[in-house]
């Protein structure tokens, strides 16, 4: 066996490190920005959520009359909705839908990512969607 018949593979090992620390990096991202994108959607959940229950509140007071069943004053309800997700600094999707009795907000909201960042992903948008239901007391 001659010297001169060994392959040279300067540099295989850089290569192969270099890959195994982006994947690193990726997950290590994915970890961090997507447990931060995980706390915001149920944060934008709670606040689609109490957002609908504002909205169905606002019932036409001469549904109620009369044994009918309650539906909504639909101007006051999607202007409560609106007023109440523009207090929470995120966005509405769309205008809040009202069919009768229910009403459903959609709302979104963005996360800047921290590690992600470093692969070209600034921001994770989330969004969520609840509906609720007027109901007359008893």
């Amino acid at each position: 066996m001659s010297a001169g018949r060994r392959t040279p593979q300067r540099g295989s090992m850089t290569v192969f490190i270099a890959a195994g620390i982006v994947g690193l990096l990726i997950a290590i991202g994915l970890g961090i920005d997507g447990s931060r994108a995980l706390a915001a959607s149920l944060r934008v959940s709670g606040e689609a959520e109490m957002a609908a229950r504002t909205a169905a509140d606002e019932l036409d007071v001469s549904s109620t009359y009369g044994g009918g069943s309650p539906s909504l004053d639909v101007s006051s309800a999607v202007s409560s909705a609106q007023s109440y997700i523009a207090a929470t600094q995120d966005q509405m999707v769309g205008t809040p839908e009202v069919n009768g009795s229910s009403v459903t907000v959609t709302v979104s909201a963005s996360v800047p990512t921290t590690i992600l960042g470093l692969i070209g992903i600034s921001e994770i948008t989330v969004t969520q969607s609840a509906t609720a239901n007027a109901e007359e007391g008893t």
